[in-house]
Order: C-alpha cells, then sequence, then structure tokens
C-alpha cells in the first residue's frame, strides 16, 4: 500500500503545494462548533415556539407525587400559530444560512450581508410577534394579579416593561452580531 499523499486533484502531493495553501485567520473561521450550535439553537427556539402553551408559563407544586405542574401559560399558543408560515420560512431560512456557513467556513462580506438579512427578519418578526396585545394569556395576567395582589392593569403595565426592555435587548443583541459579522468578514492574514 502507497502512503504517497495525493492533493485533491489526484496528483502526487508536493512540499512546493503548500505556498498555494490559504491559511484562515483564526478569528474569521467559522468552527464546526459554531455551525452545530446554530443547528442546536434553531431546534430549540422552534420546539419551544411550536409548543408554548405547555413549556412556558409558571409552574406549581400542586401534588406531591406528580411534581411542578403548569398553572398558567404566558402565551397564547392560537396567536403564535398565526405567524407559522412565517416561522417555518424563517426556519428554513436558518438551517440554509448554517448549512452556507458550514460550507464557506470563514466570514466572508456575502456572509455577512446574509448574517445582516438574516437577524433583521428576525428581528422585525420578533417585534411583530411580541407586540400583538393577544399575545400573553389572560390566565397569566389574572394568576400574577392575585399572586401579587395588585390589579391587572398593574400587571399588564409591568408586562408592557417587559416587553421593551426585551425588544431593546434584542435589537442591541442584532446590532452587534451584525457587527462582529462584518468585522470577522473584514480580517485579513
Amino acid at each position: 500500500m502507497s502512503t504517497e499523499r495525493m492533493t485533491i486533484t489526484g496528483e502526487k502531493w508536493k512540499p512546493e503545494d503548500l505556498k498555494n495553501r490559504i491559511i484562515v485567520p483564526k478569528k474569521k473561521r467559522i468552527s464546526k462548533g459554531e455551525v452545530f450550535t446554530g443547528f442546536i439553537w434553531t431546534g430549540i427556539w422552534a420546539t419551544i415556539y411550536f409548543n408554548a402553551i405547555h413549556i412556558i408559563g409558571v409552574y406549581e407544586k400542586l401534588d406531591n407525587d406528580k411534581g411542578l405542574q403548569l398553572v398558567a401559560p404566558i402565551f397564547q399558543q392560537d396567536v403564535l400559530l398565526t405567524y407559522w408560515p412565517v416561522i417555518i420560512t424563517l426556519i428554513l431560512l436558518e438551517v440554509a444560512f448554517n448549512i452556507y456557513k458550514w460550507v464557506c467556513g470563514q466570514w466572508t462580506m456575502k456572509l455577512a450581508i446574509m448574517n445582516s438579512i438574516f437577524h433583521l427578519l428576525y428581528t422585525t418578526l420578533f417585534i411583530i410577534i411580541i407586540s400583538n396585545s393577544e399575545l400573553i394569556h389572560p390566565s397569566f395576567i389574572t394568576y400574577m394579579s392575585t399572586l401579587m395582589d395588585v390589579s391587572t392593569a398593574t400587571i399588564n403595565s409591568g408586562i408592557t416593561w417587559v416587553i421593551v426592555i426585551t425588544v431593546a435587548t434584542v435589537i442591541i443583541t442584532t446590532i452587534v452580531s451584525i457587527y462582529e459579522g462584518f468585522k470577522k468578514a473584514k480580517i485579513t492574514s
């Protein structure tokens, strides 16, 4: 069995071939871990989105034998599901984007632009969904009002503040991610 090394073109490898090798700076590289994390994150947020009424809410220990039980879901699933075609499209785009990142293996201007477009789409959709006045489940508002012994108007005011802070956080995170994408794309050796 031959121990000769071959190039991609099938020719015998020579030390001179090293001069043709492109070295990608470490900060510009896209690791397999980063791509894998992207796939995992997509799966997690899709699962939570389509099962929010069963996952996100207030839990209490109602019975010693059953552990914690969901007593008040935060979101109305039917309101979330009105956006399902756009969400499915965004999930498919995110999967395709992660595959493209894996194939590229490094940040490029084209990838940074795609990253920007993707993040702007995601952020816009997030703001539209979270701004829907019907999103919060009435049982959650009632539960919190009773628990804290305050009016539902006070709870709604608190929810509004949480939404504003969440939207601001998502916008800041999006700006940072877009900036980082372009910064990585501009790195040279």
